[in-house]
């Protein structure tokens, strides 16, 4: 299943999960699902994502939500966390994951929210998901959120480092995405 963590600070927010992949339904740190790793965290520009669960389904829910991001970004211009988060509760519900997505709200404060399975969308500061999400959780809870994005980028790699040494489904390499608070971005 491998792992997907968020944190929000007061610099913005940062997202970062592990490349493990999924051979004939057995999961590595080394095998091929397309280019040799499941892509788990998705960057569209002014709003970025996370996802955990089937291999197939985290895919699926990457593309189509960079899909509709991009529609409804042309058709009104900006796509608000409360939008966004409906939607990927919708694409969640329908490709068997659990996400976390982040954009700015109005204010132009990058703004995170966990989407579950069932396709509920909930506020929140600190998500860890997937198989090595308590052990990442662990390394996230009462870190303090007064902190950079750059030490908010460091705290997630190494919440999903600590969950690869301790679950045998996460691995090493990791990717993380970030979107700074922008107060100056008031639409």
């Amino acid at each position: 299943m491998g792992t997907v963590v968020a944190f929000a600070s007061t610099a913005g927010v940062a997202i970062a999960g592990d490349t493990s992949g999924t051979t004939e339904g057995t999961e590595t740190a080394d095998a091929t699902v397309s280019s040799g790793r499941v892509q788990r965290v998705f960057d569209f520009g002014q709003a970025g994502a996370g996802a955990a669960g089937p291999p197939g389904g985290i895919q699926e829910f990457g593309r189509r939500l960079e899909s509709e991001y991009r529609t409804q970004e042309r058709e009104h211009d900006r796509l608000g966390i409360e939008r966004l988060g409906r939607i990927a509760g919708r694409l969640a519900e329908r490709t068997g994951v659990d996400a976390v997505v982040v954009t700015r709200d109005e204010a132009g404060v990058a703004r995170l929210r966990e989407i579950r399975e069932d396709g509920s969308a909930l506020a929140a500061e600190t998500v860890a998901l997937g198989s090595g999400g308590p052990v990442a959780l662990g390394r996230l809870e009462g870190a303090d959120p007064d902190r950079t994005l750059d030490e908010t980028v460091v705290l997630v790699r190494e919440a999903v480092d600590v969950a690869s040494r301790r679950d045998g489904i996460t691995d090493d390499s990791i990717d993380v995405w970030s979107l700074a608070t922008d107060r100056g971005s008031v639409s």
